[in-house]
This record gives structure tokens, C-alpha cells and sequence, in this order.
């Protein structure tokens, strides 16, 4: 083998390894039932937060009602294609404050917001629920140097220490001993 062509295999191993690096610079994880569940604490403490309907008028601009379990606002809740229980609604305000205030339509909710918005807020090259706590609480325009206020990033960093379980699969019939 020639000098030439070794030269040439290093250069298409260095390519080739700069392209999968490339490609792999971002790796998303899963929003998992800890990460939503840490996220809900962040929020709320898992308290929903009432939804006030003198002010939660469903509009784009409207950050000033924040409810629910996850404190969704009517902007953040229109962003996810507008998820609702399965219900004849006279108003967007009545499906949007029933969404929020129940516990499965509001994790659907930030799952499809995260789904649409992931991103690597803090720099790490790993979107984690590091990341998905910084986007729920300051949107994906303002996650980067993002830091939550003492209480929320206490409750945070207190639920992500923590050990859950395994949850069983739904399908799955759990057994007691």
C-alpha cells in the first residue's frame, strides 16, 4: 500500500467520522414517565393550578393564564394542535381549561409540545429532561441560559434524584405478591 492511498483511507475515515459525529451531535431521549412526571412537579407540584376563565381567553398572545396540572397556556396548549377530551364544546376556553385540568389530555399536551419544540437547551449536545423542563417553563426561543427560579429548580433537581419503579406496560396485568 502507497503512502498516497493510506493517506487517502485516514482522510475518508476522518470524513466519515466528522459526518456521523454531525449526525449524531443532537441525541434526543424520550419524554419518559419520570421526566413528565418531574416536569408536572416543576410546574405545579402536581397541584393543578385553576384556570381562571375571566382570563383564559384562548388567543395566541395570552401567557397571562397559565393552569392545569403542567400550568399550560392557552398559547402553548394552540401550538399541540388543540388536544380535548372527548366532548361537545361550546367554546375553545371550555375545551382548553378541560384539557388542562385533566391529567391525561395535559401530558398528551406537552408531549406533543415537546415533540415539536425539542432542543438542546443547555449546550450538552443531548436533549434530555434537562432540556424539556427549560422549554416548558421558558419556551424553545428562551431556553438557552435559561436557569428556573430557586423553588422550581429545587422541586426539579429533588423529583430527578429520586428512584421510581418500573411502570408496568398497560397492556401488561401487574401482579401482587
Amino acid at each position: 500500500m502507497t503512502l498516497q492511498t493510506k493517506s487517502s483511507i485516514i482522510n475518508m475515515r476522518a470524513v466519515l467520522l466528522f459526518s456521523l459525529l454531525l449526525l449524531y451531535s443532537q441525541v434526543k431521549a424520550m419524554l419518559d414517565y419520570k421526566c413528565l412526571k418531574c416536569l408536572c412537579k416543576t410546574a405545579t407540584n402536581c397541584e393543578p393550578e385553576p384556570c381562571d376563565p375571566k382570563i383564559c381567553e384562548v388567543s395566541t398572545g395570552n401567557y397571562d393564564c397559565a393552569c392545569g396540572y403542567f400550568a399550560i397556556t392557552p398559547p402553548y396548549w394552540m401550538s399541540t394542535n388543540r388536544p380535548h377530551l372527548e366532548k361537545n364544546y361550546q367554546t375553545k376556553k371550555d375545551k382548553f381549561i378541560d384539557c388542562v385540568q385533566s391529567k391525561r389530555c395535559s401530558i398528551k399536551t406537552v408531549q406533543y409540545y415537546m415533540e415539536k419544540n425539542a432542543k438542546d437547551c443547555d449546550g450538552n449536545q443531548v436533549i434530555d429532561c434537562d432540556d424539556y423542563v427549560l422549554i416548558h417553563s421558558f419556551g424553545p426561543g428562551n431556553c438557552e441560559n435559561a436557569t428556573l427560579k430557586n423553588d422550581k429548580l429545587h422541586r426539579y433537581n429533588t423529583c430527578m434524584d429520586k428512584k421510581d419503579p418500573p411502570q408496568p406496560l398497560q397492556n401488561q396485568k401487574s401482579h401482587q405478591k
